[in-house]
């Protein structure tokens, strides 16, 4: 997305790994805005070959996430990522790794504290 420019479409990106297997759930909702009208929503599930590695769920978490964002029809203009970006200890979180990999602008949206003080 350029700079200035005002985003249209916004997507959000979360993956579940299933403790059952080695199968990684990635589901990709696109909702346009101002109005927050559902356009597509994308639901994948990828096999997961990378093992756990504190630290390092992005590893894990990415393929069955690339896998899912290829499906929408529409590109979003942004995506919301669950998980850290900038502020994940070495500075390059899942959102940034997701950004880069798929040339999007990504935010990250953490359910934890992983280092810092609010």
């Amino acid at each position: 997305m350029a700079m200035g420019r005002i985003p249209r479409l916004v997507g959000g990106a979360d993956v579940h790994l299933r403790r059952d297997s080695n199968l990684g759930v990635a589901v990709i909702p696109v909702v346009s805005l101002p109005d927050l009208e559902l356009v597509e929503s994308v639901r994948v599930e990828t096999p997961v070959p990378f093992p756990y590695v504190p630290g390092l769920p992005s590893f894990r978490e990415l393929p069955p996430l690339i896998n899912a964002f290829h499906r929408p029809t529409r590109r979003p203009d942004v995506v919301l990522v669950a998980g850290h970006g900038r502020s994940h200890p070495r500075r390059f979180g899942l959102a940034c790794h997701a950004g880069v990999e798929l040339d999007i602008s990504a935010v990250g949206c953490a359910k934890s504290r992983l280092t810092g003080m609010f």
